[in-house]
């Protein structure tokens, strides 16, 4: 993976995702992206797209728990609908 690559960490604040963030910052890795619930809703198809669009990561790791483990509150079908816009959007890049 090039250091330079833009890399969108979901869960960045989790003890996965937040572990990974310092380990990706350890190996120089610069194009780090994160977002908090606040700034990004990711149950929120357009926002997804609206933030894809714009941030153009060129890889997406997921760690949030609550999809990881297919929690979504009654919203849907959490990691799987997640991971499908993310895929989708990606795939038209």
């Amino acid at each position: 993976m090039d250091k330079d690559a833009r890399i969108y960490v979901a869960g960045h604040r989790g003890m996965v995702g937040s572990a990974l963030v310092r380990r990706l910052q350890a190996g120089g890795y610069g194009g780090i992206l994160t977002r908090t619930h606040a700034e990004l809703d990711l149950l929120n198809q357009q926002a997804v797209f609206d933030f894809l669009s714009t941030a153009r990561p060129d890889y997406i790791r997921v760690t949030y728990k609550d999809f990881l483990a297919g929690r979504t509150n009654g919203r849907g079908r959490g990691c799987s609908r997640v991971i499908e816009q993310m895929q989708t959007k990606c795939a038209f890049r």
